[in-house]
């Protein structure tokens, strides 16, 4: 049982409202924002278990900066391999884009660093995501940018 952060009567734990005062749940608005943020396009069941055992390495290597060019390389024919590629490559443009821009912007006008720092911490977010996406052998789109696709 929750309760009502505004008038402290118990709610049931899946409530969106209290019964009470009628108040949101914000607990409840809270987990579910956090269980839809997560909830994307899942591909695995399109892959070969073969290409997902012997290139999950090659996955991993995609969202690691200068690295995605391994997998690009080396694992060309894998759709595995491929589909983190392509998950990972706006994130690593993203990354550098924000790294030259913040720095130059941020030695100008610091209140600007402080919104680059927080993109910055977004897309280490997503990056995690996609290592744990990866090293689980699974082919999930991340949150945010999923579905662009920069590479073929």
């Amino acid at each position: 049982m929750s309760y009502c952060r505004n008038c402290g009567a118990q709610m049931a734990d899946h409530a969106s409202h209290c019964a009470n005062c009628g108040a949101p749940n914000t607990a409840q608005q809270a987990r579910d924002f956090v269980n839809n943020f997560n909830n994307t396009a899942d591909f695995t069941h399109q892959m070969d278990p073969r290409d997902i055992a012997e290139n999950k390495a090659m996955a991993v290597f995609a969202y690691l900066s200068f690295l995605i060019l391994i997998p690009i390389f080396a694992a060309p024919n894998s759709n595995f391999a491929r589909f983190h590629v392509n998950q990972a490559l706006p994130l690593v443009i993203a990354s550098f884009v924000l790294s030259v821009f913040g720095g130059v912007l941020t030695f100008f006008l610091f209140p600007l660093g402080i919104i680059f720092w927080l993109a910055d911490v977004a897309i280490c977010v997503l990056l995690i995501l996609g290592i744990i996406n990866a090293v689980q052998g699974r082919a999930k789109e991340l949150p945010i940018i999923g579905k662009l696709r920069l590479f073929k």
